[in-house]
C-alpha cells in the first residue's frame, strides 16, 4: 500500500539552532513533535548550529504504515529532512537496563526505512542516519556496536544510539 512520507498532514518546518523531540507517554495517541522552548519535555535534544530549515516529520500515530494484511505496522516516530539528508528517529523514555527498548527501537527503524525505501528513494540523500534516543540513557552506547554495524550493512542507514542530534 503505498504511503507519502511527506504527506502535509505530518510534518512541519523549522530552523531553530537547538530544539527537541518529544512524544507524549503512553497510552497517548498523538505524534512526536518538536519543542523549542520547554526541555524538561525532550527526549532528544537537536543541535542545529547552521540553522538548517529542517522538515520534521512525525510517522508513529501519523502515517499509519500497513503490513500486507492491513494491520499497522510498528515505526519510528519521526524523521527529520535537511540538506539533502534525512534522519529517522525512535523516541524512548525507559529507565530499563536490559536493552530490551533497543531491540524494539531498532525493529521500529528498520520497519519504517523498510516502508521508506518501497514508496521513495533513499539513494537521493547524501547523508542517512537514525537514532534510538532515550532520555533516560542519554548517552552513546559503544556496547552495540556491533548492532549498530550490522544496522548498517542491512539497512544502508548509519545507526546511532543516544539522544544528542547533531546536524552538520
Amino acid at each position: 500500500m503505498p504511503v507519502n512520507f511527506f504527506t502535509s498532514g505530518c510534518q512541519s518546518t523549522l530552523n531553530d539552532k537547538l530544539f527537541g523531540l518529544c512524544d507524549n507517554p503512553p497510552p497517548a495517541n498523538t505524534p512526536a513533535y518538536t519543542c523549542v522552548t520547554n526541555s524538561n519535555k525532550w527526549i532528544a535534544k537537536v543541535i542545529n548550529s547552521d540553522a538548517f530549515t529542517v522538515l520534521f516529520v512525525a510517522i508513529d500515530k501519523c502515517l499509519n504504515l500497513r503490513k500486507p494484511n492491513g494491520h499497522i505496522d510498528s515505526s519510528c516516530d519521526a524523521m527529520m529532512v535537511y540538506d539533502n539528508k534525512i534522519v529517522f528517529v525512535e523516541l524512548k523514555e525507559c529507565d530499563d537496563n536490559k536493552n530490551a527498548w533497543i531491540k524494539k527501537a531498532d525493529a521500529q527503524l528498520r520497519n519504517t526505512i523498510e516502508h521508506f525505501k518501497q514508496n521513495h528513494s533513499l539513494t537521493d540523500y547524501s547523508t542517512k542516519k537514525a537514532y534510538i534516543a532515550n532520555n533516560k540513557h542519554p548517552n552513546f552506547r559503544s556496547t552495540q556496536m556491533m548492532r549498530m554495524e550490522k544496522f548498517k550493512d542491512e539497512t544502508g542507514v548509519q545507526l546511532r544510539i543516544e539522544n544528542r542530534i547533531v546536524l552538520s
